[in-house]
């Protein structure tokens, strides 16, 4: 049935027309009128006809009980089908195609039979009117293999051709408890769909491919639901879009099916929040937002930088000025002279930093697995990118690939320590290494260890890296190129913090935790969170989210936290470390709860500066 061809059927539905025609002359009566009803001449009502999805010219017909009726010619035309009456019997026959047979309504008992003797409606109610007979709608359309869903309420009937799927949103409703908001999207069948957001945590699209939702009418919040503020519909060809608009932000939604139910089920977390703030000094605002979720109370300590103060800088620092330890955020800010202060990227137990440091224009950590970086350029402009290492050392005229910036040294690399990782590498007695002072080799050291010159540097080199540095001698030119894609001197960056996975890209929730390859330890579950997003004016926003405390402030997930930057107004956003090290000082002061109980050590910090 479905491989004929339009043509074909539009001439079998001609022919059906022609017939009924000769039977039914204009004018000529078929049988009884109905009385009069609400719906005009003979009960009849304007009935909204959606085809394939699609809206297709409205009918009249008649509301029978749970029963659509409509003019059998009309139902014969939709189909393609040709339509015969026999007056001396009263039976009306839909005609199948080759195979089919046909569909006979008796008339007078209303039964619907097919000539393989399977009834289709016993008693089914049939009308007379006029130039035309109104017949059930729905056993002839499933008799010919064609789907179709009525919505009485709203005077809707969908149809759509063997093969073609679509479904017909009767109903959408608000419902608010305790513990979230729900809006219920009811279908004719299991309801699929893409919810995608529209305007910051705000609002809320929820697209149904082959779906007609024509029929809803918009609707605003009643005063029960504390988060939706109304719901619109929009028809665009066969896909329905439902629009939830939202009294404010929120964590993020989930999205159910219930099948069995024809069924979607969109939840929002339902919280109650509360914000204070206060300038901590020009350009520089803090706040505190608490929220109370599904998962729990959480507390979130905010910094929003304005750069373009003048006067507030803010740049990264390292521990104990080094890499040879970790000291608290607090002791940091005491040491520079910071007004408030931040914990930075991750760190190893040992106190090395794991991923990009820049301050002051060099390069003292290099970036690691493409990760995202948090940089200011030389004009202070905040950039959150992704940075990936490609340094080169050439010694005497050979090139070989740089792996690393004072870091401990892998099988097989060539490891660049600076003074400001110490006085010696500390490396052990597996490698060879390069003293430089002024451009030249130096000194060269077999084994580990090497006291790094304060105005120079040591390249220390392992198996494949070390065969490939042999016959270096002292006197040999050396140039080393800490280079990244893209180029960071060419980006003029000149403070850097690497950290990840990358939360927000241009306006869009975009966790990158996955590539830049994360444990679950810091891509999965609930969480102390530190964070930074930019706006398009170009603030810098600071969310330091305390968590492990039950009962107090649970954590977020990453998720939670990019929708907390989101509201915030941020557009591009990234994680930094989190866990224990997470920590916020203003004044001397930590304003977060540590889940340690305590502020902990860490390797980095960033620090913010005023100048009176």
């Amino acid at each position: 049935m479905q491989g004929r061809s339009k043509k074909a059927g539009l001439s079998r539905a001609l022919a059906g027309a022609v017939v009924f025609l000769l039977l039914f002359p204009p004018g000529a009566a078929v049988g009884a009128a109905v009385a009069p009803g609400a719906g005009g001449a003979a009960g009849l009502q304007e009935v909204r006809l959606v085809l394939n999805g699609k809206p297709s010219p409205s009918l009249l017909g008649v509301w029978q009980g749970e029963e659509v009726l409509l003019p059998a010619l009309a139902l014969a035309e939709l189909t393609g089908r040709g339509l015969l009456y026999e007056p001396g019997s009263d039976r009306l026959s839909f005609l199948g195609g080759e195979g089919e047979g046909r569909l006979t309504v008796n008339l007078a008992a209303g039964r619907m039979e097919d000539d393989r003797g399977r009834v289709w409606a016993e008693r089914a109610p049939v009308v007379r009117e006029g130039m035309g007979i109104l017949v059930p709608a729905v056993p002839v359309l499933r008799w010919l293999n064609w789907m179709v869903a009525v919505d009485k309420e709203h005077r809707v009937v969908a149809v759509a051709q063997p093969g073609r799927e679509f479904n017909l949103i009767t109903a959408v409703e608000v419902r608010s408890d305790q513990e979230k908001a729900a809006v219920l999207i009811q279908g004719t069948s299991p309801v699929e769909c893409e919810v995608t957001e529209d305007r910051p945590g705000r609002r809320l699209v929820v697209r149904l491919p082959r779906s007609y939702v024509g029929a809803l009418p918009d609707f605003r919040d009643d005063g029960r639901s504390p988060l939706v503020d109304g719901v619109s519909f929009q028809q665009v060809g066969d896909e329905g879009r439902i629009n939830i608009e939202l009294k404010g932000a929120f964590f993020g939604f989930r999205v159910r099916g219930e099948p069995s139910l024809r069924r979607l089920v969109v939840e929002l977390p339902l919280y109650v929040e509360e914000r204070l703030a206060t300038t901590v000094v020009p350009g520089l605002v803090y706040r505190r937002i608490k929220r109370l979720s599904v998962a729990g109370p959480i507390i979130a300590d905010i910094l929003e930088a304005d750069l373009r103060e003048p006067g507030l800088t803010l740049k990264p620092v390292l521990a104990r000025e080094g890499f040879s330890g970790t000291e608290t955020v607090s002791s940091l800010a005491r040491r520079y002279g910071a007004i408030a202060g931040v914990n930075g990227g991750y760190f190893h137990y040992t106190g090395d930093t794991l991923g990009a440091v820049i301050i002051d224009g060099e390069m003292l950590s290099e970036p690691i697995r493409n990760r995202t970086v948090f940089a200011l350029t030389e004009e202070g402009t905040p950039l959150i990118l992704n940075l990936n290492f490609c340094g080169r050392v050439t010694v005497a005229g050979r090139e070989l690939p740089l792996h690393g910036i004072n870091r401990w040294r892998g099988k097989d690399e060539l490891i660049l320590y600076t003074p400001a990782f110490g006085s010696s590498t500390r490396t052990n007695s597996a490698g060879r290494e390069y003293v430089v002072e002024e451009g030249r080799v130096s000194a060269v050291v077999e084994g580990g260890n090497a006291p790094i010159p304060r105005g120079g540097f040591v390249l220390s080199a392992h198996g494949a890296a070390r065969d490939a540095l042999a016959g270096v001698r002292p006197g040999d030119v050396v140039a080393v190129d800490p280079a990244t894609e893209p180029d960071w001197r060419a980006l003029g960056i000149r403070q850097a913090v690497g950290g990840g996975p990358r939360l927000l890209q241009q306006g869009e929730v975009h966790i990158t935790a996955e590539e830049e390859e994360f444990r679950p330890d810091v891509a999965v579950g609930r969480a102390p969170r530190t964070g930074i997003g930019l706006t398009p004016e170009g603030k810098v926003i600071f969310a330091v989210v305390s968590g492990r405390r039950p009962g107090i402030s649970v954590g977020m997930t990453l998720a939670e936290l990019a929708w907390l930057l989101r509201d915030l107004g941020a557009v591009e956003a990234m994680n930094l470390d989190g866990g224990g090290s997470t920590a916020l000082v203003i004044r001397d002061r930590v304003f977060n709860l540590p889940s340690d109980g305590r502020e902990r050590a860490v390797s980095n910090a960033i620090l913010f500066f005023a100048q009176p």
